[in-house]
C-alpha cells in the first residue's frame, strides 16, 4: 500500500526508528485535510467545534522558544487551534496544561483559542475537561471518530486520498472500536475472575520484586495495576521508575491485555546520553525500539520476556517465570556495570 511504502521511505531518510508513527500518521491527516478545503472547513467546523473559515494546518510548529513542539496547529486569522496528537504513547508529563499555558498567552493578544487531544484509546482527561473555566473549550477524540467523520463526508467515494488514509490506519490498527461487539460480551463473564487471579499472582511476586529493585519509587499495590488496565498501555502490572539517575527509566512486569501475555520490559529516556547508547547498544539482542518522549527527546523500549498464557500451564510456571525474569534482568544490569561504571543502577 502506498502510505506503507512511504512510512518506510520516511525513516529511511531520518536515523533509524527516530521517528513515531504518530507524526507519520499526523502529516498524512494534514495532507488529507490541506488537500480539500471543504473537508478542512467542515473539520474545523464540524467535528472539532471551532468557528470561522480559511485555516491553515500546520504541523510540529515550535512554541517558547522550540521547548514546545505542538503536533498540529490550526489557524486564521482570530483563531488558533492546538492539536496533540497520541498512537501507541500517551501524554507527556503535564504536556497538555503546558500547551494550554501557551494558549493563555495567544489568548491575551486577542486570539480565540482551542486545545484537543486525540488517542487511540479511551484516555480520559476530566481533569482539563472540567476544569471551572476551560478557557480553550478542551474537546478529546480519538482516531476511531476522525475515521468516522471521514467516511461519512459526501465526497468520501471519491475522495481516493481520504479512503487511503482510513485503509492505512485500519491496516496498521491504529484505531480502536470502543463499541460493544459479540466477543467482547461474551468474555465479561470472566473478566472479573482473570483479573482477580493476575491480581494474586502479582501479589505473589511484588514483594520480591521490591526485595530485588528496592520500594522507592516502586508501584506494586493493587491501585497502580487497575490504572494502567484502563490507560492507553491497556497493561496489569507492576513496576518502578527511576532506576537510573540523570533521567526517567521504569522496569515493568505482569501481564498485557493486547495478546494476554505475561511481559517484562526495561524503558529509559535519552536525557542522559552516554547511559542511553550504551544500554541501547548493550540490550541490542533483545531488539530495542525506539519511541518519542516528551519535550523533543526519545527513549528505547524491549522486552526480557514475552511469554503468551496460553503457552503456561500453572500459576506455579507463572510465578517461576516472573522470578526468574526479575533475577535474569539484575544479572544483565550487573553485567552492564561490570563494563561501563558509569551505569549507576538505583537499586541495592
Amino acid at each position: 500500500m502506498i502510505f506503507n511504502n512511504l512510512l518506510k521511505l520516511y525513516r529511511k531518510g531520518r536515523r533509524e526508528n527516530s521517528t513515531p508513527l504518530e507524526d507519520f500518521i499526523t502529516e498524512l491527516l494534514a495532507g488529507v485535510l490541506s488537500n480539500d478545503y471543504i473537508l478542512l472547513q467542515v473539520f474545523m467546523n464540524d467535528f472539532l467545534g471551532v468557528e470561522g473559515n480559511d485555516f491553515s494546518v500546520r504541523t510540529q510548529k515550535h512554541y517558547k522558544n522550540n521547548a514546545s513542539i505542538i503536533d498540529m496547529v490550526f489557524e486564521n486569522e482570530d483563531t488558533v487551534c492546538f492539536v496533540e496528537n497520541k498512537v501507541n504513547s500517551n501524554e507527556g508529563h503535564g504536556q497538555l496544561p503546558k500547551y494550554s499555558r501557551i494558549l493563555d498567552e495567544l489568548s491575551k493578544k486577542g486570539k480565540k483559542t482551542k486545545l484537543c487531544y486525540c488517542t487511540k484509546r479511551y484516555d480520559p482527561k476530566v481533569e482539563i475537561s472540567k476544569e471551572e473555566s476551560n478557557p480553550h473549550n478542551f474537546k478529546q477524540y480519538r482516531w476511531i471518530d476522525v475515521v468516522n467523520f471521514i467516511q461519512k463526508q459526501p465526497n468520501y467515494p471519491n475522495d481516493i486520498l481520504s479512503q487511503l488514509f482510513v485503509k492505512f490506519l485500519i491496516t496498521n490498527n491504529e484505531i480502536k472500536d470502543m463499541s460493544f461487539e459479540e466477543q467482547n460480551i461474551l468474555i465479561m463473564p470472566n473478566i472479573g475472575n482473570t483479573i482477580l487471579k493476575m491480581n494474586h499472582i502479582l501479589n505473589s511476586v511484588c514483594k520480591r520484586f521490591e526485595q530485588i529493585f528496592g520500594s522507592t519509587n516502586c508501584f506494586t499495590q493493587s491501585k497502580y495495576r487497575y490504572n494502567q488496565l484502563t490507560s492507553v498501555h491497556n497493561r496489569f502490572i507492576i513496576y518502578k521508575t527511576n532506576i537510573l539517575p540523570k533521567t526517567y527509566s521504569d522496569i515493568c512486569m505482569g501481564f498485557s491485555m493486547e495478546d494476554m501475555a505475561l511481559v517484562f520490559t526495561f524503558y529509559m529516556q535519552d536525557s542522559d546520553i552516554q547511559a542511553y547508547s550504551f544500554l541501547k547498544k548493550y540490550f541490542e539482542g533483545y531488539r530495542p525500539i525506539e519511541l518519542p518522549a516528551p519535550e523533543g527527546k526519545k527513549g528505547f523500549v524491549f522486552e526480557l520476556i514475552r511469554k503468551k498464557l496460553d503457552e503456561i500451564k500453572s500459576e506455579e510456571e507463572i510465578i517461576k517465570c516472573f522470578e526468574e525474569t526479575m533475577q535474569k534482568f539484575k544479572e544483565l544490569a550487573n553485567e552492564a556495570t561490570n563494563q561501563n561504571k558509569d551505569i549507576n543502577w538505583l537499586f541495592r
